[in-house]
């Protein structure tokens, strides 16, 4: 069904939807269709109806969704107990920390849950509603792979905008709680993290070294955290708690755009050099970018293009590609969040 007047469509799709008890898999795209609280809502009762559904690829992002549609979605997503992969998109909606904490209330009930793709970027989350997120993922012990995006979606137009009206600011705080919760999660083996502009500083990223060295079958580490507030110093931190994820052979990280001197730029290549057990990693940074195929001097007509996550994707979890940030980001199985404002 097209787009066009989806939001006044969405009541009659829902009870047909609702009669689907046996459908597995589902994939909808309803992005900018003015859905709204009640839209969400008469869809989530339907999708509570598909008892048996195992894969659920869902984008309701830049609706006008707010705390209480994030709450019936989540308690609608917690009756779907043989769930074992959700792509979910939330960007650009009016969430908030509530709302994420309401969403998270009804996550937390999907224990088959074995990969997670959440997209709640700009969405004025902080760090509560990292924390509830963060206890909600803890009870997920099935978890394999999970990507999630608290970042804009294009950094070039951010630029332009009005920050305080959509920017997620989950801080040291959220981030410390989130991946320490995420230490229960003993099958997790792929990581994606997107925390572009989330007011991260040189502690958080420390806090985050120190629990992804205790996770044991991490093999994929995929890290952006551009525009934020960290120093040489934590990066350095970083890679040497890194040194204890035995079973970690991909490594991405993207850090322009932070309070990194270019002086302490060869401290950080010879440091992530000492990751022995890596075989694949991409280290970028403000002028260079260094990987596993040695160093090289970013080209200055690239610069903008790497400094951005595309408009129409955002990072996804391949593990095979590392020639460039955004080289991974174009995943069949991952959600699509077209940006153009």
């Amino acid at each position: 069904m097209g787009r066009q007047n989806y939001g006044e469509k969405v009541s009659a799709l829902s009870p047909d939807l609702a009669k689907c008890a046996n459908l597995l898999t589902l994939n909808l795209n309803l992005m900018e269709n003015g859905i709204g609280n009640k839209g969400i809502t008469t869809l989530g009762l339907a999708l509570e109806k598909c008892i048996h559904l195992f894969n659920l690829t869902l984008d309701v992002g830049y609706n006008q969704i707010g705390h209480r549609g994030a709450s019936y979605l989540g308690i609608s997503l917690a009756n779907c107990k043989q769930l074992s992969s959700l792509v979910l998109g939330l960007r650009k909606n009016k969430l908030g920390s509530k709302g994420l904490s309401n969403l998270s209330s009804g996550l937390a009930n999907c224990t088959n849950i074995t990969k997670l793709i959440l997209d709640v970027g700009e969405n004025r989350i902080k760090a509560k509603g990292a924390i509830s997120l963060g206890t909600a993922l803890a009870n997920l012990s099935n978890l394999s792979t999970l990507q999630l995006c608290f970042g804009f979606s294009n950094i070039v137009n951010m630029l332009y905008n009005n920050l305080s009206e959509v920017q997620n600011k989950i801080s040291d705080e959220g981030l410390s709680y989130l991946v320490t919760s995420l230490e229960k999660c003993n099958k997790l083996s792929t990581l994606i993290l997107d925390l572009s502009y989330n007011s991260i500083h040189t502690q958080g990223i420390i806090s985050l070294g120190c629990a992804l060295a205790n996770y044991s079958n991490l093999t994929a580490l995929q890290l952006k955290l551009v525009f934020n507030s960290i120093q040489s110093e934590g990066v350095l931190s970083l890679f040497s708690s890194l040194k204890n994820c035995s079973n970690l052979s991909f490594l991405q990280i993207g850090l322009e755009q932070n309070k990194i001197k270019s002086k302490h730029n060869s401290s950080l290549y010879q440091k992530i050099n000492k990751i022995n057990q890596l075989v694949i990693y991409l280290l970028l940074l403000d002028d260079y970018q260094y990987s596993s195929q040695g160093e090289s001097e970013k080209e200055e007509d690239s610069n903008e293009e790497d400094n951005k996550i595309e408009s129409n994707s955002y990072v996804s979890g391949s593990e095979n590609n590392s020639n460039e940030y955004d080289s991974d980001i174009s995943g069949e199985d991952d959600l699509r969040v077209n940006n153009d404002d």
